[in-house]
């Protein structure tokens, strides 16, 4: 029986009773912690320096704390707007601050991105792993508990929770630890808020030892939109047209995973628009691989999810009716449906070939007709028992028979429709509160076609191999990185002075099972260049001191100015390739590099049709579909108009700012242009509307003069 408190104090006691003074605890990535337990445990090793606290887990969120003085005068307004009611974490504002006490011990293996680049204890305290070994390794180092936070089954759910938001390790790792001969508990704390989601994140309450039901639920944590630059929607163009129809698809969070979502998207709703641009910006190289590797057409059999991360693009490509392949774990019933022997219409001829796949057998046992029952082949309300059905109250004899028995069931017994469908499979999901809202909105119908499961199924092949290679047909596993050296090695989770930007996560699963798959590639993002202190610099390189991917599985690389098929190709066609979608400041530089190390031959030269890699020439390209299909904010936003442009302005106002000269001009361009009304009403905002020091007004002229750009 599963024990239910309203009171955290006593089930922080019960914890303690039931496995002692230390407690290494296990707690979801991400959204699914349960703060207001892991907030009374850490006040609990606060107040009793005896009692060792350890846990393990991974992106814990922060609600953000602006530190310059502009930057809390914009943020404000919007954190309160955000994060209301959210509960931050005292583990994690003690960790940012440096004040973690002695018996408080944080193991992060995924950590928010670029965040504790210069956190001591958290670099130090990093476990890099494979997010399929994470149980693994939680189970090597002792775990005893497990909190995390549940959604409460109502109605026909009554008696159940779903763990939602995070079944990714927890479906794993609870019955693993309870069978480590050692005292060990879980707790869910339940949280109205948090949308119900079904497939193997529906569990019984039993699942847990024990549910916290606080007296009210509390905010979740929304991530607040990234904007989408003209950068990312080209990459996420060049990386949709690789995506097939009849396909699978995995995408990740932020702007060039919305990017992506968006392309696919534009490609359903406006094809011909689609074409055009990836007409306008597409090299020979890039429309060769688009041509081999994938299509630009519409989706009519449509994509299926298989993806760590459950993004909202998922869910804007599901309304659009892109996200519509339905898969059914069953290896008799998708081998068929892959060949077009059946539909998911039911009918004799299913039967038929059901059975002549070794899927059931006559006479028709009450096993056999559990198994066309739960697959929707049978009606649910069949019964079969030795040689009787029974339906609507009434039995009747089964005709011993083959053919009168194929007959009678063709008459009596057949189902209308294939059950249990899904058209994604996700692992976790994170997103902003529209997102939430938005799942808490899904009909029963569209419900049971979104699935949550373990990370041990989403990947990789081992938990069911045959079942997932049919379902993964086509698979395109899309990835971003931080740079990739012109070998094909992938740099994603950290620098090469070994500080930890990110984490592994469940890259290297996907890009190992695109090799693994039939007829699937994995897809690297990346952006071409990035701002350093001391001017542009490239994220193509020669080499790099860390290696997420190693160059044995490099793949196909994607950034805004093209696409590299660089799986199968020698050291020399990986870095011509390379160098062809690299930036044009920085080919000459790479060029060279490559040639000293003898990857190249010394005469080697870049074709000049990809000697004009510039942000300038790209970004004319499309100025025309900024406001129509390549938006600032594809997915939608609640930032006001005002609120965009002043974030806007605010970014390049950070960036101007680091480089002096920058800066200059842009104050003299600022001193020429007078303000306007609306500039006037934006700048309230900020309250440098009237300025109140000469830093005030010179910040003033600063934002008008990007403000009019």
């Amino acid at each position: 029986m599963t024990q239910k408190y309203t009171h955290v104090e006593h089930v922080v006691d019960h914890i303690i009773e039931t496995v002692g003074q230390r407690l290494v605890i296990g707690t979801p990535l991400g959204l699914g912690k349960a703060n207001l337990l892991l907030n009374a445990l850490y006040q609990r090793a606060l107040t009793n320096p005896d009692l060792e606290l350890v846990i393990f887990t991974a992106l814990t969120l922060e609600v953000p704390r602006p530190i310059q003085e502009l930057e809390k005068r914009f943020m404000q307004p919007l954190i309160e707007r955000w994060f209301s009611g959210y509960p931050d974490l005292d583990y994690a504002v003690a960790r940012s601050r440096g004040q973690l006490p002695e018996n408080v011990t944080v193991h992060e293996f995924f950590m928010s991105p670029g965040k504790f680049l210069r956190n001591v204890q958290a670099q130090q305290d990093y476990i890099s792993t494979n997010y399929t070994h994470v149980a693994r390794d939680m189970l090597s180092r002792g775990v005893n508990v497990v909190v995390q936070m549940v959604s409460p089954g109502v109605g026909h759910k009554a008696g159940r929770v779903s763990l939602s938001c995070n079944p990714d390790v927890t479906l794993e790792l609870i019955p693993k630890m309870r069978v480590s001969n050692r005292a060990v508990i879980a707790i869910g704390e339940v949280n109205e808020q948090l949308p119900y989601l079904y497939g193997d994140a529906d569990v019984p309450e039993t699942f847990f030892d024990a549910l916290y039901e606080p007296d009210h639920s509390y905010t979740l944590f929304g991530v607040p939109k990234a904007s989408v630059s003209v950068t990312d929607h080209l990459i996420g163009l060049h990386a949709s047209a690789l995506v097939r129809d009849d396909g699978t698809l995995q995408v990740g969070i932020g702007s060039l995973g919305d990017a992506v979502a968006n392309a696919l998207g534009v490609r359903q709703t406006d094809n011909q628009t689609y074409r055009n641009l990836l007409d306008a910006i597409s090299s020979p190289q890039s429309l060769e691989v688009q041509t081999r590797v994938g299509d630009k057409g519409r989706f009519t059999a449509g994509l299926y999810g298989a993806t760590e991360m459950f993004v909202d693009g998922f869910l804007h490509l599901f309304k659009l009716g892109v996200l519509s392949r339905r898969v059914y774990d069953d290896v008799h019933v998708q081998m068929l449906i892959n060949s077009g022997e059946i539909t998911e219409q039911v009918n004799i001829a299913m039967l038929d070939r059901l059975e002549q796949n070794g899927a059931f057998e006559y006479p028709l046992t009450p096993r056999g007709a559990l198994y066309l029952q739960r697959i929707g082949v049978l009606h649910g309300d069949v019964r079969i028992e030795r040689d009787t059905v029974t339906r609507d109250d009434s039995t009747l004899a089964l005709p011993a028979h083959r053919e009168a028995a194929r007959l009678y069931i063709e008459k009596q017994c057949l189902g209308s429709r294939l059950r249990d469908a899904s058209v994604l499979h996700g692992g976790f999901y994170l997103g902003d509160q529209a997102f939430y809202q938005a799942l808490r909105e899904l009909t029963e119908d569209e419900r049971q076609l979104l699935k949550m499961t373990g990370v041990d199924r989403i990947n990789q092949l081992y938990r069911g191999e045959a079942l997932d290679r049919l379902q993964r047909r086509h698979a395109r596993f899309i990835n971003t990185c931080l740079m990739v050296t012109l070998n094909g090695a992938v740099v994603s989770d950290g620098l090469g002075d070994n500080r930890v930007v990110s984490g592994v996560g469940g890259q290297y699963n996907f890009v190992a099972m695109a090799h693994a798959l039939d007829d699937s590639r994995s897809i690297i993002k990346l952006r071409s260049t990035y701002a350093a202190s001391n001017g542009v610099r490239s994220n193509i390189v020669l080499n790099y001191a860390n290696c997420t991917i190693p160059r044995h599985l490099r793949d196909v690389v994607v950034t805004e100015y093209g696409c590299a098929d660089l799986r199968g190709r020698s050291d020399a066609e990986c870095a011509a390739m390379l160098i062809n979608i690299a930036d044009s400041r920085f080919q000459a530089e790479l060029l060279e590099q490559a040639k000293s190390v003898s990857k190249l031959p010394a005469d080697f030269q870049v074709p000049s049709e990809y000697q004009q890699n510039t942000p300038q020439r790209v970004q004319a390209l499309v100025n025309n579909y900024r406001k129509t299909v390549l938006p600032p904010f594809p997915l939608g936003t609640d930032l006001s108009d005002g609120e965009i442009v002043l974030g806007g302005a605010l970014k390049k106002l950070a960036a101007a700012t680091r480089h002096p000269v920058k800066t200059a001009g842009q104050l003299f361009q600022g001193l020429l242009r007078g303000g306007g009304t609306e500039q006037d009403v934006l700048l309230a905002k900020l309250g440098l509307d009237r300025p109140q020091s000469v830093k005030e007004w010179v910040t003033k002229r600063l934002l008008v003069s990007l403000l009019k750009k």
